[in-house]
C-alpha cells in the first residue's frame, strides 16, 4: 500500500493552519504562545518574503528565506502526535532541493541548544555549528546554535 505525501507551497490562506501546527508542535523550549501572536508572526514573515511549505494534511510545515545565494531555514514544525515519523527528514530534503534550484551556496538555520533531536537531524544532513548566541525567544532567554551547510553548487 502506497502512502502519498504532498507538500505544497503555502499561501496566506494557510496562515491559520501554519499557526495551528506551530502551537501544537509540543515544542518544549518556550512558554505558551497565543494564536493571534503566532498568526501575526507568520503574516510578517510572508511580508518579509519567506516561503512557507505545508504538508497537505496539515501535520508539518517549514519556512525558508532565500536571499543573496543563502537559504535560511527558519521554522520546521511538526504536530506533536506526528513526532518521530520522518517529517523532519522529509522537510530537510525539500529545503535542500529548493535551495539548490535557487542556486543557494549554503543553507543556514538556528536551533535551540537544548533541542538535541533537531541538532542530531541537522548534523546527519551535514550541518555544523558555526556560532553560538544568546537571545530572547518567545519571552525566554535561550542559547541558540547557528548551523550551516555548504551546498557547493
Amino acid at each position: 500500500r502506497w502512502i502519498i505525501i504532498k507538500i505544497i507551497k503555502a499561501s496566506k490562506k494557510d496562515i491559520p493552519d501554519i499557526a495551528f501546527i506551530e502551537i501544537n508542535s509540543g515544542y518544549k523550549f518556550r512558554g505558551p504562545i497565543k494564536i493571534e501572536e503566532e498568526i501575526n508572526r507568520i503574516k510578517n514573515d510572508f511580508i518579509k518574503g519567506y516561503d512557507f511549505f505545508i504538508e497537505k494534511r496539515k501535520r508539518a510545515y517549514a519556512s525558508v528565506l532565500f536571499k543573496d545565494a543563502i537559504c535560511h531555514a527558519d521554522y520546521l514544525s511538526v504536530i506533536k502526535s506526528e513526532h518521530g515519523k520522518g517529517w523532519g527528514k522529509l522537510f530537510m530534503k525539500l529545503i535542500e532541493e529548493k535551495a539548490k534550484k535557487k542556486k543557494c551556496k549554503r543553507i543556514t538555520l538556528e536551533v535551540n541548544s537544548k533541542n538535541k533531536i533537531a541538532i542530531d537531524l541537522y548534523k546527519k544532513f551535514g550541518y555544523s555549528i558555526i556560532e553560538v548566541k544568546e537571545k530572547i525567544n518567545y519571552g525566554r532567554k535561550v542559547t541558540k546554535y547557528i548551523m550551516e551547510k555548504n551546498l557547493n553548487v
